[in-house]
This record gives C-alpha cells, structure tokens and sequence, in this order.
C-alpha cells in the first residue's frame, strides 16, 4: 500500500479522535465525509461517521452508516459486533442480540467479547436492572425511546413535588451517571475498533 496514503490515514485517525474527544462532532465529521468522498471504501472514514453520529445521540444515523458499511465490506464481525453495540445502548435489545450472533466466529477473542455482552444484555431483561415502580416504567420507556432528556426532566419534577423522595433522587442520579458513562463507553470502544482495525492492517491480529 502507498505510504503517503498510510501516514494521511494515521494521521485522520488521530485528528479525528481527537476532535471527538473534544466535542466538535462537526469538524469531524466533515473530515469523514470528506475522505468518504475521496476513499469510497476506507473503513476509518466510516467509523469516524458512526462515532460522530453516537456521541451526539444520533443512534439511527449510526446504524445507518454502520449497514451501508456492512454493505460495502459483507460478513465482516467487527462490523456486527457495532451494529450490536449501538442497538443495545439505544435499546434495541432484540436487534443486538441478533447482530451479535452474527459476530461470532473463529476468533476467540471476539467471541468472549461479544457473549459476554449477550449474557450482560440477558441479565438485564430478566430482571437485574428492571423497573420497580411505575415511575421507573415511565423513564425506562424515554430512555428506550431515546428520549433521556424528556425522563430526567419527569424525575426532577416529581422531586420538585417530594423532595425528600431518595428512591427518585437516586434513580435521578442512576440515570444521569449511565449516561454519560453510556456515552464514555460508546466511544472508547469506537476507538478500540479503529485499534482493532489498525492492527489487522498492519498484520497483528
């Protein structure tokens, strides 16, 4: 492969996660749609979209990018375990739980990956994270909907009402943390698929 390419690459992968680091999702962004435009097919390019389109709560635009990915580079798992990853944390359980199966293969380390996220993801459906009170219901159902914003703002009104209330204020500050701690882990593993991308390129996996 020419090397004026590999050092552009290393160097867009860096400025790139940097940018998303930092919060400008739109300098980023244009930057992939702008090597999209030049490398139809680079993958980074790709990725970097997808990233973008997570940290900013974009989840259909992510799967979005991610299916025309799987399009363009068919059976390839790291793409599913994405897909996988994003339907879980919009709460798209069933569509996780499917794309993850069609990331199981031969590498073992993948696949210790992947069922460990299947069995965390089954763990939750039968009860371990499960709602305890209709008002719990209400906000599972703004957070499955996508819709965070619309569950704190129901919470931190019923405390407003009662605010000695501890179930609600710390459900308050359950959510609140597995949100940003959602998001925080959305774009690390964003960044280890560039990684795991990086080191198949170079021959290390």
């Amino acid at each position: 492969m020419d090397r004026s390419y590999l050092e552009e690459r290393e160097k867009f992968v860096k400025e790139t996660a940097s940018l998303i680091e930092q919060g400008s999702l739109d300098k980023a962004r244009k930057s992939a749609i702008r090597r999209c435009s030049r490398y139809p097919g680079d993958v980074d390019a790709w990725l970097v979209r997808a990233a973008c389109a997570v940290r900013a709560d974009e989840f259909e635009e992510a799967l979005s990018i991610l299916k025309n990915l799987e399009k363009l580079i068919p059976g390839w798992p790291l793409i599913s375990e994405c897909i996988g990853d994003v339907c879980r944390n919009s709460g798209r359980n069933d569509e996780a739980l499917k794309a993850y199966r069609k990331a199981l293969g031969p590498d073992e380390n993948l696949r210790r990956r992947v069922e460990d996220k299947a069995a965390d993801m089954v763990g939750e459906q039968n009860g371990r994270y499960s709602p305890y009170e209709h008002t719990l219901a209400l906000v599972e159902a703004y957070r499955r909907a996508g819709s965070s914003d619309r569950a704190v703002e129901v919470l931190k009104s019923l405390l407003r009402d009662d605010p000695t209330n501890r179930k609600i204020a710390g459900l308050l500050r359950e959510i609140e943390k597995r949100e940003a701690e959602r998001t925080r882990l959305i774009v690390e593993e964003l960044s280890r698929w560039l990684s795991v991308l990086e080191g198949e390129r170079r021959g290390d996996g």
